[in-house]
């Protein structure tokens, strides 16, 4: 089915790939138990620098599509996942000491007619990217692995949106294609493992997921309020932290039945 998926199988052809699939029990098989075989993170840095990247891979859990990653259990018991706002964009703001309003997405503050998913994708691509070139490369492959094509995917278009989220972003501006990108994820690398290290200190296991992390859910206020004050410490401003909803099927199946 994987392969299927690759060579560009349309919705309607996953679906139906999906109710053809035999359950565990029509098999005769009652239960499956296997472990995994990475258990743990570790960071990875760029450019030989421990100022350049440094966030946390290795561990399965990592692999799991973010749209099942609420169904995972911790000591068997049912978890929550927080997830930093906009994250790199909001931390533009934030070092040039500009203190952004979440109640305006800030995908959703560049104009046009692509959905917001498509808008997320340029912009953080952008951010991440050192030329414009770059940029546009990099926004079109993830478009293409992401399944979208025709006219969107032409370099015309592709320079149009970030043009665009420059004009959304005029305070950041300089920041859009500019190789920021690896500086940032050193910076939320950082509040990672700060995160991970007070709660493992008071025995809450929790798992990172680079910029969201996941604990049981007894502890989803302990969790929020160390993302606040550990992001505050390093760049002064108070963040925006969301509750990851929980889907069987990613959002682009949510009309089906």
């Amino acid at each position: 089915m994987s392969n299927g998926i690759k060579r560009g199988w349309d919705d309607q052809q996953i679906r139906q790939a999906y109710r053809s699939r035999n359950s565990l029990g029509k098999l005769g098989i009652a239960e499956v138990v296997f472990r995994l075989k990475y258990e743990s993170c570790h960071r990875v840095f760029n450019n030989s620098s421990f100022k350049s990247g440094g966030r946390f891979y290795g561990a399965s859990h990592l692999d799991i599509p973010s749209h099942m990653r609420g169904f995972i259990r911790i000591n068997g018991e049912p978890v929550v996942e927080l997830d930093y706002d906009a994250l790199h964009v909001v931390m533009l703001y934030h070092l040039r000491g500009i203190d952004i309003d979440l109640a305006q997405d800030p995908y959703d503050r560049i104009v046009g007619p692509e959905d917001r998913s498509i808008k997320k994708i340029a912009l953080l691509t952008a951010i991440n990217a050192p030329t414009e070139a770059k940029a546009i490369g990099g926004i079109r492959k993830e478009l293409v692995d992401k399944g979208y094509r025709d006219d969107i995917l032409k370099d015309k278009a592709l320079k149009s949106l970030i043009a665009r989220a420059k004009l959304a972003h005029t305070d950041i501006a300089d920041y859009i294609a500019s190789g920021k990108g690896i500086e940032l994820q050193n910076i939320d690398s950082r509040i990672a493992d700060a995160i991970l290290t007070n709660m493992m200190a008071e025995n809450i296991p929790a798992l990172p997921v680079h910029d969201s992390f996941v604990v049981p859910q007894q502890y989803e206020e302990k969790l929020k309020q160390q993302m606040v004050d550990e992001y505050k410490k390093i760049l002064g401003f108070e963040p925006g932290v969301s509750k990851k909803e929980q889907r069987y099927f990613p959002k682009k199946w949510k009309n089906w039945n």
